[in-house]
């Protein structure tokens, strides 16, 4: 079984997650995903909820989000420009 990324590694860890997991452990993946970022001290807690938000959004079929800035910046409690912020760097480190 193939270990989660390390620190500083830019491998997305739900792809990872994925990897182990057919359709079925959908839930699973997006579990496993939080597990991993809730363990990373390189997010701060409103990049969690930002991550959370994206997770919740998720179409289970596409393993896609079209969910605008500004509703996540609502459903997390951040600001717009922290959204893009907290966007930049899930995406940097490779969460998403």
């Amino acid at each position: 079984m193939r270990s989660p990324p390390a620190p500083g590694h830019n491998s997305s860890a739900f792809d990872v997650a994925l990897e182990r997991l057919d359709r079925s452990g959908y839930m699973l993946a997006r579990f496993e995903t939080l597990m991993l970022a809730v363990r990373d001290t390189r997010l701060d807690r409103a990049a969690l909820r930002v991550l959370a938000v994206l997770i919740q959004s998720m179409n289970r079929t596409t393993l896609t989000t079209w969910i605008g800035y500004d509703a996540i910046a609502e459903q997390s409690g951040v600001s717009f420009k922290s959204v893009q912020n907290y966007i930049s760097q899930l995406g940097s480190i490779g969460y998403i």
